[in-house]
């Protein structure tokens, strides 16, 4: 009786051990696949941070990209300006040539 005794409570110290050891392993499966989470997670976190460095450098360097874009109008109304000036100065060198022309005919036509 008493041998049966024991190996009844043999059975049950295993069967316990059993458990526990099933728990242990269900628990740190559980812990190791948070802890992926986690590391996923944080991964995300420090992209989403260099994503938000680069757009505040971006945003830092707005003045300079707003005095070059203002640098680019008055460089383009200059531009403006020259090729109106030169459309007005080839009209001026026509305006010339032709009373030169016509100068010279005078003068052939008075000799």
């Amino acid at each position: 009786d008493l041998d049966h005794r024991v190996s009844v409570l043999k059975l049950e110290h295993e069967a316990a051990l059993s458990d526990q050891k099933q728990k242990a392993h269900d628990q740190l499966v559980k812990t190791t696949n948070a802890m992926r989470a986690l590391t996923d997670d944080l991964r995300d976190a420090r992209m989403e941070r260099d994503n938000l460095e680069a757009e505040l450098e971006a945003v830092k360097n707005l003045p300079h990209r707003t005095a070059d874009a203002r640098n680019l109008q008055v460089a383009e109304l200059d531009l403006a300006n020259a090729q109106a000036e030169a459309s007005h100065l080839r009209k001026e060198a026509q305006r010339l040539q032709l009373e030169l022309e016509k100068a010279q005919e005078g003068e052939s036509d008075a000799v």
